[in-house]
């Protein structure tokens, strides 16, 4: 009998695992104790909670929840909803299905969200920790900029005095100018402006990012740098 009633336990434990509502949380411009919090609360209200670090769709701006047309349940968004309130995230939309090349199946929803710290609008030091190439010039030159807030130029680098000043860290204090500060300097050297363009070819949707050099000591005035995403 107590075996019976084991095996109808277990059965039911796994029925509920498997019709678990599965919330995919994109927290690429979270903290990590943002991240380590949604996951927790959300956990808590029996979600099966996927975080990743991916690219947000290009349309998207704002906090958003994009979910199934197929809910088991619909009260899940407002559970879902509930629990980024009481976190301090107040969703601006939700949009059902699909966006970009974002796609959700039956009992899932995918939250996009913006850090409580931080700008509200416009490019985020997330947005510009990568590694750009030179366009518009002859330069064959990389500039990454890591998370961690170092930078590093690659290339056809030869003179002492620029060696000197290829690597360090990097600041974005000063929206849209990021400022280059040399290993072991008290002081910004560098300075590039930031802009973001949206296009489209024959593809899909781009978004390029381009920094453009208003005082370098590697690049010359009509270099560009720039990262292109392809959505």
């Amino acid at each position: 009998m107590f075996r019976v009633f084991s095996l109808v336990v277990c059965c039911t434990a796994l029925l509920a695992c498997a019709h678990q509502p599965t919330v995919y949380l994109y927290a690429k411009y979270l903290t990590p104790q943002e991240r380590e919090s949604l996951e927790e609360a959300l956990g808590n209200k029996e979600f099966a909670v996927q975080s990743n670090n991916f690219e947000f769709p290009t349309t998207i701006e704002q906090n958003t929840i994009l979910y199934s047309l197929v809910l088991s349940e619909p009260a899940l968004l407002t559970h879902i909803e509930q629990v980024t309130r009481a976190k301090g995230f107040a969703i601006s939309r939700q949009q059902a299905m699909t966006e970009g090349n974002h796609w959700y199946t039956k009992d899932s929803a995918a939250l996009f969200l913006y850090s409580l710290e931080g700008p509200k609008q416009g490019l985020r030091k997330a947005d510009i920790a990568r590694a750009f190439i030179t366009s518009g010039c002859d330069t064959d030159i990389t500039l990454t900029l890591q998370d961690d807030g170092t930078y590093q130029f690659k290339g056809t680098i030869t003179d002492t005095f620029q060696k000197q000043h290829a690597t360090g860290t990097w600041l974005f204090r000063q929206r849209p100018y990021v400022e280059l500060r040399a290993t072991g300097a008290d002081y910004s050297s560098q300075y590039f402006e930031v802009s973001r363009e949206y296009t489209r070819d024959q593809i899909s949707a781009l978004t390029f990012i381009r920094l453009t050099p208003l005082q370098s000591y590697l690049l010359d005035s009509d270099c560009t740098l720039e990262f292109a995403l392809r959505e």
